[in-house]
């Protein structure tokens, strides 16, 4: 603060002490769950909602805003009847994403401090909202590219595999119809490496009598995904042993 040359008898204010926080006590700190609007989605706060120009965002705002008003189920999660605050800051991101500017599908990406990280694929309906078409947190193989998405599904549907890269790229090109290199191929998948373990796929390259050799299997025990667990354990633990 500025002494003010008007009177001279003001002075500058200087505080008496620092008010400070140690990282032992924020440790000791207890801290009240979060509370949710729409729960395990949108948090009590500041929120912004993102995309491009004619993506339907005010539609998306507008929906929400009825079902919190009427404390109505959003997407079949509970919601906790009251009002929402839309505004151009963000503790929590939701960026919807469309392949087309007029289309009728898109990607809703949710994270934020309060959320787990999810994707919902939405479709946009006559009566001018989104509705839920699929959710990341039920069907996490979403959250990958289509590629891998199918990569997932080939592994899963053959086992196991060894051989070169480029036999592996050729039979999962048969088997997806996508048309990539094996170079291409292995990239997307050393690119999403953490989330296809996530979802049972597993892989490593060896070199044997000078040639590389790539392994790859279906691990049933690391899947996240209860639908890709099931009838797979004997088979997964048999290669796992080998692993």
């Amino acid at each position: 603060m500025k002494p003010n040359k008007n009177n001279p008898q003001s002075k500058t204010t200087v505080p008496s002490r620092l008010s400070y926080i140690t990282g032992e006590q924020i440790m000791d700190m207890e801290f009240p769950p979060p509370r949710y609007v729409i729960e395990g989605l949108l948090p009590t706060g500041i929120t912004f909602l993102g995309g491009v120009s004619k993506s339907g965002k005010p539609w998306q705002s507008l929906d929400i805003c009825v079902h919190t008003g009427s404390g109505k189920e959003f997407w079949g999660l509970p919601v906790r009847q009251g009002t929402t605050l839309l505004m151009g800051a963000a503790d929590t991101t939701f960026p919807l994403e469309k392949e087309e500017r007029m289309a009728k599908t898109a990607r809703l990406h949710c994270t934020g401090r309060d959320i787990e990280e999810r994707q919902l694929e939405l479709n946009f309906t006559s009566s001018c909202t989104w509705e839920l078409v699929h959710d990341s947190l039920e069907n996490p193989e979403i959250l990958l590219p289509e590629e891998m998405q199918a990569l997932v599904s080939f592994v899963r549907s053959i086992g196991s595999y060894e051989g070169s890269n480029t036999e592996f790229a050729e039979q999962f090109s048969v088997y997806s119809g996508a048309e990539l290199t094996a170079k291409a191929l292995k990239q997307m998948m050393n690119t999403w490496r953490y989330k296809l373990e996530e979802l049972g796929v597993r892989y490593k390259d060896e070199r044997s009598n000078g040639r590389r050799i790539l392994k790859v299997f279906f691990s049933a025990s690391d899947a996240s995904d209860e639908k890709y667990a099931e009838n797979d354990s004997d088979a997964s633990a048999a290669e796992e042993s080998a692993w």
